[in-house]
């Protein structure tokens, strides 16, 4: 009896769906999709350049015969919160492509919709594919349940592409390569506020990849629970890509394929030197660099925690330089302000991952927060910066304030940069103190080597201003990459601040 009533209730299902609005396939724009209106396609929905295609709060897309949705021109699929818009398959599709064609000053938009059931096609093209074509907001969307064992990007494929990826859900995604989002050649989209779960990449990167010069600004997120396969858990990096890393929780990924020895269960760096600012890198999992691997890379990293990552938590290749400071390592890491102590978790709030009264996390970041291009909030929502002084890790604890007798002083001279990351330039802001001191404003890559000597002169007191075109001292550009800028006053070093060219 109960067999027959599932079988009924199949039934009336799929007559209910099947007497949909039939779409054709074709060329189209304008307001085709409206509110509250099922629609069946059959055939490729193709958008052309100049063109815009709108569609409405609430509606239910569904693709048959494994076709796409091919935006040329421009694309506004804008549902809200209560009315969200659906893009999906009884069996499968092959998901929204962007393409290179787009000349319109229009922007496209995919906010609070879903999109689910994509199967790969052969052409390569993931669930959400975007390719030179980076006039794009997906926001506020759940991206899940597609299927692209031999794709690379499973929930978000980004080539030569800089999209805004923000207040998503990126989840039970697959992939050969590149589980969540995948970001390719030349693509700096910027990734924030979304929470990207059990993701697969079965050979690499579960949760985030970038490959081949990417420098995506990755800030905000929960990443959890995604394979890497062989390589790379959590955040895979390599070929040139050094993204910035700021504010993520990093926890319970795993790169355990064992074909290849498996490295990088939280992050995995070959070739790249990411900036990794403010994480809580935890309970990830790898034989060989649990919570960060390093080869050919030489990252920057501070005011972050790396623990319960196993015994393997960090491993630096002979080939790799890392600058790590101001950072809670178990089992240690030599480097100023680096600590090793049991952070004291909360993990019984409502923040798991955030910092009891008592951790010694709270208040031990970096005196001087310049250039680090923090968030206003952290993980939780609260101010990023409370209680005099930056806490390690990706949650401000908001009840603790630094002693009277332990405030930082102040520095005489104030140096740092805007906008940073840049292209082409940046303005190199510092002070001085006395008429008449000796300045010296050099420019240095990340191997130590002088690249440029902005200023050697005799200055007057006062704040003073320079601008660096991202040129050496043969006035050719340099790469893209981490520089240091170094302020020497009377031939003593003052300061040193880092900045990233992106290209």
């Amino acid at each position: 009896m109960k067999i027959f009533l599932y079988l009924l209730i199949f039934l009336i299902s799929y007559i209910s769906l099947s007497s949909q609005t039939t779409i054709p396939a074709g060329e189209v724009s304008g307001t085709w999709f409206q509110n509250g209106s099922p629609y069946l396609v059959e055939g490729d929905i193709i958008i052309p350049d100049g063109q815009i295609l709108f569609i409405e709060p609430g509606t239910y897309i569904e693709f048959q015969n494994l076709f796409s949705l091919d935006v040329q021109g421009c694309l506004n699929a804008i549902g809200t919160e209560q009315d969200s818009i659906t893009f999906t398959a009884i069996t499968n599709w092959h998901g929204i492509q962007f393409n290179d064609t787009q000349t319109s000053n229009d922007s496209s938009k995919i906010v609070y919709s879903k999109i689910n059931f994509v199967y790969p096609d052969n052409t390569n093209r993931g669930a959400t594919t975007i390719s030179n074509f980076s006039k794009l907001l997906i926001s506020h969307c759940l991206i899940s349940d597609n299927n692209l064992e031999y794709i690379s990007g499973g929930g978000i494929s980004c080539i030569n592409s800089s999209p805004v990826i923000e207040f998503n859900i990126i989840e039970n995604n697959s992939s050969s390569i590149g589980g969540g989002i995948f970001c390719n050649q030349n693509s700096h989209p910027i990734i924030r506020n979304n929470i990207i779960t059990n993701n697969s990449g079965g050979l690499a990167g579960g949760g985030v990849i970038c490959r081949n010069s990417s420098n995506p600004i990755i800030i905000n997120n929960i990443i959890s629970e995604n394979f890497g396969g062989i390589t790379g858990g959590g955040i895979n990096c390599s070929s040139n890509s050094s993204p910035l890393i700021i504010n993520n929780l990093i926890k319970n990924n795993s790169a355990t394929f064992s074909i290849f020895p498996p490295r990088g269960g939280g992050i995995y760096l070959d070739e790249s030197n990411a900036v990794i600012i403010n994480n809580t890198i935890t309970s990830n999992s790898c034989p060989t660099g649990g919570g960060l691997y390093c080869i050919y890379s030489n990252p920057i990293i501070t005011n972050s925690i790396f623990w319960d990552n196993g015994q393997s938590n960090i491993y630096i290749e002979t080939n790799s330089n890392p600058i790590i400071t101001y950072c809670n390592i178990q089992n240690g890491y030599t480097g100023i302000g680096n600590i090793d102590s049991d952070p004291l978790f909360d993990i019984t709030g409502e923040y798991p991952f955030s910092l009891l009264d008592e951790s010694p996390c709270i208040n031990s970041g970096t005196p001087d927060t310049t250039g680090l291009n923090l968030p206003e909030y952290d993980l939780a929502g609260n101010p990023r910066i409370y209680g005099g002084r930056i806490d390690m890790g990706a949650y401000e604890n908001q009840d603790v304030i630094v002693n009277v007798s332990e405030q930082i002083p102040m520095i005489n001279h104030q140096l740092s940069n805007y906008p940073n990351p840049f292209n082409p330039t940046t303005t190199i802001s510092f002070s001085v103190t006395q008429n008449s001191d000796f300045v010296t404003l050099e420019i240095y890559n990340i191997k130590g080597q002088k690249v440029k000597t902005l200023i050697n002169e005799q200055m007057q007191k006062g704040k003073h201003t320079i601008i660096w075109s991202g040129v050496d001292d043969n006035n050719k550009p340099v790469s893209s990459g981490i520089y240091l800028y170094k302020l020497k006053v009377n031939g003593k070093t003052e300061a040193v601040k880092k900045c990233l060219l992106l290209k």
